[in-house]
């Protein structure tokens, strides 16, 4: 069984609520991207916990979208 490293891993929602709350986001920020992480996740396109957390701090302003495509390696 080959473990996945925790960037390479569907986040859980849990890890979400985790992720948009350190980021500083808005309830209904928050509630959106668990929204979005579930409708993902319904295709089989799970959001790791990487790209949600790059995510979360570009929604925050915290980062602009060329640093999120930099450190997602896109």
């Amino acid at each position: 069984m080959t473990v996945m490293s925790a960037t390479t891993q569907p986040a859980t929602e849990s890890e979400c609520v985790d992720i948009a709350r350190a980021a500083g986001l808005t309830a209904e920020q928050a509630q959106a991207m668990r929204n979005v992480a579930a409708s993902w996740a319904m295709e089989n396109m799970a959001p790791t916990v990487e790209e949600l957390r790059v995510g979360a701090e570009l929604v925050a302003g915290r980062i602009d979208f060329a640093e999120a495509r930099r450190q997602l390696g896109v």
